[in-house]
C-alpha cells in the first residue's frame, strides 16, 4: 500500500488521504477474500467521497440526512442532501428514510433522473412487530426498517436471506457505541451521536427509557461539530456534565465545550482525561442515577476502557421492539 501511494506522487498526484488509503485496502481485502456482498458505508457525504467509485451497486442507502460536515457539504440541507445523493447510480434500486421535506425533493428528483427505482422504508413498517433488536433506542426501529426493506431487494439474488435468518440477524447485531449500555447499577450507556439530529433522537430515547431518573453526562465534541446545537438539543439548566478533549486534532478542548456549557448554566467540569471523567462521574452517581457519555466516536473507546478498569468486565446487550 506505501509503495502504491510512492508511486502517485511520482506520477504528480496528490498523496491519498488516510481515509481513501482504508478504502482501497477495504476494496483489496474484499477481493482477496472473495467476498460475496460487501457493506460500504460512505466516509463524508456521497458524491465527492472515496467509496463512490462503485459504479453498479446492489442498492444504494440513505439513512437520515440532517446538518454535519457542513464545512464541506454545504449549509443547508438541500445542499448535503444533493452530496447525500451523489452515491445514487444510473437503474440501481434506493432505499431511503422518510426525510425532511427538502431532503426528500433531492432525493426523488435524482431517483428520476438516473431511473432508479426508490422504495421508502417507515419504522411503523408492520414487519417490525415483536422483532427482538441486538441495538437499544428507539430510533433503531427506522434504521431496522431500512434494513428490512433492503433484504427484500436483495432476497432476489441471495435466496438464503428470509425471515428466520433476518431476525436472527437483527437479533444478534452488535454496534459499539451506538446507545450501547454497557455496566448496571448505575446504568452506563456509550453513544457516537454528534450533530443535532443524532442527538435530538438520543435525547429522546433518553427521555422514553429514562423519565424520572437523574442523567449524569460525560461529553467530548469536535470543534468543527455544531455542538451549539447539540447542548440546547441534550440539556436543561442544572444538569452534570464532565467534559473531555477527544484525542483528535479537531477536538475541542474540554475546557472550552465547558465554558459554552457554563454559559447555559449547565454544571460543567472540565476533565484532563476520559478516566478522570469516568472516576468523577461514578463518585456523583448512586445506583439510581445513568451515566451517558456521548459525542465523538474519537473518545469514547477511552471512556469504555476507564469503565473497565474501574469496575471490571460487564456486558449488557439487547432490546424489544414492539
Amino acid at each position: 500500500m506505501a509503495g502504491a501511494c510512492q508511486r502517485l506522487g511520482q506520477g504528480g498526484l496528490p498523496h491519498p488521504t488516510r481515509f481513501e488509503v482504508e478504502t482501497a485496502a477495504a476494496f483489496l481485502w474484499f477481493y482477496e477474500e472473495n467476498c460475496d456482498i460487501a457493506l460500504v458505508e460512505v466516509g463524508m457525504g456521497g458524491a465527492e467521497d472515496a467509496t463512490n467509485l462503485i459504479q453498479k451497486p446492489l442498492v444504494s442507502v440513505l439513512t437520515s440526512i440532517s446538518r454535519d460536515h457542513t464545512k464541506f457539504l454545504g449549509n443547508t440541507l438541500t445542499e448535503i442532501a444533493g452530496a447525500k445523493a451523489g452515491i445514487i447510480k444510473e437503474g440501481c434500486p434506493v432505499v431511503a428514510m422518510e426525510q425532511k421535506s427538502e431532503a426528500m425533493a433531492v432525493i426523488c428528483k435524482k431517483c428520476e433522473e438516473s431511473r432508479a427505482p426508490l422504495v421508502l422504508a417507515g419504522k411503523t413498517d408492520d414487519r417490525l412487530m415483536n422483532i427482538s433488536l441486538g441495538l437499544a433506542g428507539e430510533f433503531q426501529a427506522e434504521n431496522a426498517a431500512c434494513v428490512l426493506q433492503v433484504l427484500e431487494l436483495l432476497k432476489k439474488n441471495y435466496p438464503k436471506i428470509c425471515r428466520k435468518t433476518v431476525r436472527e440477524g437483527l437479533k444478534k447485531v452488535r454496534w459499539p457505541g451506538r446507545y450501547e449500555q454497557i455496566y448496571a447499577s448505575p446504568d452506563v450507556y456509550l453513544d457516537g451521536a454528534h450533530n443535532e439530529d443524532a442527538v435530538l433522537k438520543l435525547h429522546a430515547s433518553v427521555n422514553r427509557s429514562f423519565p424520572n431518573r437523574r442523567i449524569i453526562y460525560i461529553m467530548g465534541v469536535l470543534a468543527d461539530k455544531e455542538y451549539d446545537r447539540m447542548i440546547h438539543t441534550m440539556f436543561r439548566e442544572g444538569d452534570r456534565v464532565y467534559t473531555v478533549t477527544p484525542p483528535n486534532p479537531r477536538a475541542l478542548s474540554a475546557t472550552e465545550l465547558a465554558k459554552q456549557l457554563q454559559k447555559e448554566k449547565i454544571d460543567a467540569i472540565p476533565c484532563e482525561n476520559p478516566r478522570d471523567a469516568v472516576s468523577y462521574a461514578l463518585e456523583a452517581a448512586d445506583e439510581q442515577d445513568v451515566i451517558l457519555a456521548f459525542g465523538s466516536l474519537y473518545y469514547l473507546s477511552g471512556v469504555r476502557t476507564a469503565f473497565r478498569e474501574l469496575l471490571g468486565e460487564y456486558e449488557v446487550h439487547g432490546s424489544i421492539i414492539t
